[in-house]
């Protein structure tokens, strides 16, 4: 045995140890496995005759078709309800046909609408797509869909994913994959465009530069849910929405958090019931959105740093110091990584939070 193999063999039983002492302690631990960053060989393809390579080609299609044909489905028949606005006597391709269209758009990461019409109008697509979706009689273009999605109600596209979810839930797709065998959500904002000029009133507003030139962006917070194997799912969004602030102040703005407690009344609203662990930013570590994930029975993890929940800060960096023995270390992806927890931080009107401190 080498001297590096050892060394791993040894910090694997540390590693086991410590496990088997915060288990004894009550902490229930999630096996999480890392990737190594892989780098790509510098060999000939593997193939030694077309045969082989068309035969692995039909084996990456037919996996393909079985995912296809276990969800969509459900999805398209959900599709197939949204009111379409078109007039009935100008419309060449039915509404799944360009849902499916639009769909395709992302699964195959068109940058571009232009992009579209040149990668997914050839021949040999086309082909492929009439087997897969018979429906699919002559290939529509990409502005076809962009006029759709300008006039269709896109909640209602929303509500046909949110289905397809819960179908999936109901059938215990997701039950291998789960974290401590809840349904982990994690949410952030994110900005998707932004102009120098306004072109409605909902977009929020922001000054920059030393001549404060204002900018106008649509900001908004999106839920997904995260699988133990690394999959993320999207499930719900709320954009945040300028207008309402405007007939009381000119000077309030929509912001994530006011975004979040509409976001989460929308969840637990929809899903009642579902065993749910969010995960979100430091900008969420604060008493209101701590106490709305007690009331609804969510588990939760914020990131915790300085200048949030100033008096928990003070008291967990104290606590901190009387407990050296609450420390594990690890390594993964080639760092080094401590971490510390303090249970049972006193906070106002939320009885006790426990708190937890990574060092990488």
């Amino acid at each position: 045995m080498t001297r590096a193999e050892k060394r791993q063999e040894e910090r694997a039983q540390e590693d086991e140890l410590k496990r088997e002492k915060l288990e004894a302690k009550g902490f229930t631990l999630s096996t999480q496995v890392y990737h190594e960053k892989r780098t790509i060989a510098n060999r000939k393809c593997g193939y030694e005759t077309p045969e082989d390579e068309r035969l692995e080609r039909q084996k990456t299609v037919d996996d393909a078709l079985r995912v296809y044909r276990r969800t969509l489905p459900i999805l398209l028949n959900r599709l197939s309800k949204i009111s379409d606005p078109r007039q009935p006597k100008k419309v060449k391709h039915s509404l799944t046909v360009l849902m499916i269209y639009g769909i395709l758009m992302f699964v195959y990461q068109r940058s571009s609408l232009r992009d579209a019409n040149k990668e997914m109008s050839t021949a040999i697509f086309f082909k492929n797509m009439n087997a897969m979706f018979p429906d699919f009689e002559t290939m529509p273009h990409a502005d076809t869909l962009s006029r759709l999605l300008e006039r269709i109600n896109v909640e209602e596209i929303e509500e046909s994913m949110l289905e397809l979810f819960e179908q999936l839930v109901k059938k215990k797709k997701f039950r291998n994959y789960l974290i401590n065998k809840r349904y982990v959500i994690a949410i952030d904002g994110t900005q998707k465009f932004m102009r120098t000029e306004p072109w409605t009133e909902e977009p929020l507003i922001r000054h920059v530069g030393k001549d404060k030139q204002e900018q106008y962006y649509v900001y908004v917070l999106e839920a997904v849910v995260i699988l133990d194997n690394g999959i993320t799912l999207p499930l719900m969004s709320e954009f945040l929405n300028n207008e309402e602030y405007r007939e009381v102040s000119s000077n309030k703005q929509d912001c994530e958090r006011k975004a979040f407690y509409r976001l989460a009344e929308r969840i637990k609203k929809r899903f009642p019931k579902l065993k749910i662990s969010v995960t979100m930013d430091g900008l969420y570590a604060c008493g209101p959105v701590i106490k709305i994930c007690r009331e609804y029975g969510w588990d939760y993890m914020l990131v915790f740093k300085e200048g949030a929940i100033k008096d928990a800060w003070r008291e967990s960096m104290g606590l901190i110091r009387l407990t050296p023995e609450n420390i594990m270390k690890s390594h993964c992806g080639g760092r080094n990584q401590e971490y510390r927890w303090i249970n049972d931080v006193e906070y106002p009107n939320l009885n006790k939070i426990q708190t937890f401190f990574k060092y990488a």
